[in-house]
């Protein structure tokens, strides 16, 4: 079993790493993505989208999962009242999964297989996995499917996120199928 992840963010052309390259896990260059959410305020979203493949001579199901999450308020600022770092249950997230080749790049037509908020999905174990989306989920040897994982906070959210910051982990795995 060998699972790659796609470091092209860009996807023109493909840049499949594995887990001994020192890039690896990248997932389009995570310190980007926190900085990213890090930056969000209310109705504001962003979205990510990863390649992987699958290396290996073995079908297996694919998975994903948030780990190491981290809140951090970052000192109190005016008007903020709360006190104990709440980014992550108020960004609200979907996980979704496909093959491109499959559906195309409509990417509100693929597979949800997970909705709720960072602190939620950090709590989710095992990770989750491609079966959840339904459909043909199995990647044979030589398949590449892709997650994209969208974003959002929602725009009625007060002062409570001012100044937090959440740091994660991304863990991408394949597991083997009968």
């Amino acid at each position: 079993m060998d699972i790659r992840v796609d470091n092209n963010p860009d996807g023109a052309l493909f840049d499949w790493v594995d887990d001994d390259d020192d890039n690896f896990p990248v997932m389009n260059d995570i310190t980007g993505l926190q900085d990213a959410i890090n930056k969000l305020k209310p109705g504001d979203s962003t979205m990510i989208i990863v390649g992987i493949k699958n290396f290996g001579s073995i079908a297996g199901l694919a998975n994903i999962g948030l780990k190491n999450l981290r809140d951090d308020d970052n000192g109190l600022q005016e008007p903020e009242i709360a006190g104990s770092g709440e980014l992550s249950a108020n960004v609200d997230v979907v996980v979704s999964y496909g093959d491109k080749s499959e559906i195309g790049d409509t990417w509100d037509a693929w597979y949800d297989v997970f909705t709720g908020t960072l602190l939620e999905w950090s709590s989710v174990s095992p990770n989750v996995d491609a079966d959840s989306a339904g459909g043909d989920t199995l990647m044979e040897a030589g398949d590449d499917d892709y997650w994209v994982v969208e974003f959002s906070i929602n725009s009625v959210v007060g002062n409570d996120i001012m100044s937090d910051t959440a740091t994660f982990d991304i863990e991408f795995g394949l597991v083997q199928q009968p």
